[in-house]
This record gives structure tokens, sequence and C-alpha cells, in this order.
């Protein structure tokens, strides 16, 4: 099968297509999955063993709070908006907040947020933290990405894709049972990428056959899900930044646009094929 030509340098591994892909102009990126479908099973996690925590722990002794810096900026970055956001979530499902709205009960139960992949060692660059994970209805863990102020959803499929391949390492499945006993590592895996309206409005046929693509790799369902305009995710993270401010605890409004959290596409469109 032929291969897409382009002028930026292939990537050799998944974890140097995370670096390549944030790099990649947005013109590109429609070439760039058609490569990645193509070629994507040529392609290891990383050169070497895949990154596995040992004796470290995904679970992290989270308590909701935030940084004050973070705040302090006017306004907050856009990864630091992303870990307000991930930690006002997780007050809101962990009872620190009051309750959002979850059309089809897409977030289920967050569990954790900010979970780290890399060794203790270090080692790995390019490799972040799982914004969000959580537990589905049938307890199947789900992993959460939220790409709120970026133009193209590729960056979060690609990273909920990778993310969910380290997870299913031997290894590290076993390691993840134990310490979050609320997941059945063994039910049917979700990845879900939470974007504003306009970002996944941009979501392509190559973007969808590369969602297919990446469920058929790790026997997972890939779920798009739009949280609403960039206007009101301005509004919703306007709020949450000042609940932060006030006690370092970031907090969502109850009437916030989050109500109207819902799936633009189920890319596996039923779980029907997808092993569990």
């Amino acid at each position: 099968m032929a291969t897409v030509q382009m002028k930026s340098e292939y990537p050799s591994t998944w974890l140097t297509t995370l670096s390549w892909v944030r790099k990649l102009p947005e013109a590109k990126h429609d070439e760039a999955v058609k490569w990645l479908v193509e070629n994507g099973d040529d392609l290891p996690l990383c050169d070497g063993e895949p990154p596995r925590r040992g004796a470290a722990r995904f679970r992290q002794a989270h308590d909701g709070t935030a940084d004050v810096k973070w705040v302090g900026q006017d306004p907050p970055k856009r990864v630091q908006r992303e870990k307000l956001l991930a930690r006002a979530l997780w007050n809101s499902s962990n009872g620190y907040a009051p309750a959002v709205g979850d059309s089809g009960g897409l977030l289920g139960k967050i569990l954790d947020y900010e979970v780290p992949l890399k060794p203790r060692g270090g080692g790995y660059p390019g490799l972040g933290k799982i914004d969000i994970l959580s537990a589905g209805s049938a307890r199947e863990p789900v992993i959460i990405e939220l790409k709120i102020g970026t133009k193209s959803p590729l960056e979060g499929i690609i990273e909920a894709y990778f993310y969910t391949r380290i997870l299913r390492d031997e290894m590290n499945l076993k390691a993840l049972g134990d310490q979050y006993s609320e997941l059945d590592v063994k039910a049917c895996w979700r990845m879900l990428l939470v974007a504003p309206d306009e970002v996944l409005a941009k979501s392509t046929e190559p973007l969808f056959a590369l969602t297919r693509w990446c469920e058929k790799q790790v026997s997972a369902v890939f779920t798009l899900a739009k949280i609403g305009s960039v206007k009101s995710v301005r509004d919703i993270l306007d709020h949450v930044v000042a609940s932060c401010r006030s006690n370092r605890r970031p907090m969502l409004s109850p009437d916030c646009c989050l109500k109207v959290i819902s799936s633009v596409e189920s890319m596996g469109r039923s779980r029907k094929g997808v092993a569990s």
C-alpha cells in the first residue's frame, strides 16, 4: 500500500508521534492521519520497553485543589486551564461541588485526574499524563482527554489511543486493577475526547478513520464529545478560575453548559464487534 508523502520527518514510534503531531501544521493533519492509518501497525510504542510505573503508583493522593499560581495569570495558560477543568470535574463527581449534567453518562464516575505514566526514573520525553480516568456504567476504564484550546482534535485522539495502549500493557494493567478497585480492567474500555463544538466540527473522514483504526488496535470504543461552544467554554473556565481564587478548589457552576455534553459520533457506533 502506498504511503502518504509528507515533508515532515515521519515518526519512528508512537511516543515520537506525540511531539510530531504537536508541531505539525493543521493543514497537514489529514495527510498525517492517512499515513498513521496506513503505517501505524508498524510503529512500536517506543524504543525499548513500554513505560511501566513499577513501584510507583498510578493513583495519586489528589484532593481536587489547585496551585494558586495557576490562577494568578489572566487568563491561565491552556494546559493549566485544562488541569483546572479536570479538577473541577473531579470535584463535581466526588461530592465536593454540585454535580453537573452528563448526557448519556459519557464521563462516568471520575476516579482520578493527571494520572502519571512515566516510570519513577523518568525518561520517555514528551509523555504526558492522562487528563481524567473514569469508571463507566459497567465499571469499564474510560480514558478522557480534554482539548479546550486547540484547533484540531488530532492531538487528543493520538494521546487517548497512546495512553490506552500503555495501560493495556500486562504489567500496567495488573497495577491499574490493583490500585483502582472501582474498575473492571477486563471490560470493554472507552476512549473519550472532550472538546469545544467548533473543534469537533473540523473532524474529517480521515480523522474518523483514525478513531476506527484506534478502536480495532485496542479493542475499545472511541467517542468524541462536545462540551459547548468556544464562548461557553470560556464562560465555564471563568467560573472555575473565580472559584479557585476564592478557595483553591476549582468548581463548576451547576447551570454551566457542561450539562449539554453529548457525543457527536461514537466511532464504534455500537459495541458490537468490539472485543471485551
